[in-house]
């Protein structure tokens, strides 16, 4: 009887199990693809402000060229979420 017992408990423990890793899982991968996400927002933004510099400081750059340059790079990376 009592190892009758065992085995019906064994697919109900590997379900509980499986629950439990595939909740850990499916965190894990959510988690790195918002920090992929979040190191792709770093370096667009650092591309802008590098570009912005660049055009700023050519020989007839102005200051308002180089946030409109970053301003159209972070526009084409971004999309609508970069006035944010």
């Amino acid at each position: 009887m009592h190892m009758s017992r065992l085995v019906h408990r064994q697919p109900a423990q590997a379900l509980a199990s499986f629950a439990v890793v595939g909740v850990a899982l499916i965190t894990i991968v959510l988690a790195l693809g918002n920090f992929a996400l979040w190191l792709y927002a770093q370096n667009t933004v650092v591309a802008a402000a590098q570009e912005a510099a660049v055009v700023a400081s050519r020989e007839n750059g102005t200051p308002l060229g180089g946030q409109q340059s970053a301003r159209s790079l972070l526009v084409a990376s971004l999309g609508p979420s970069a006035n944010a």
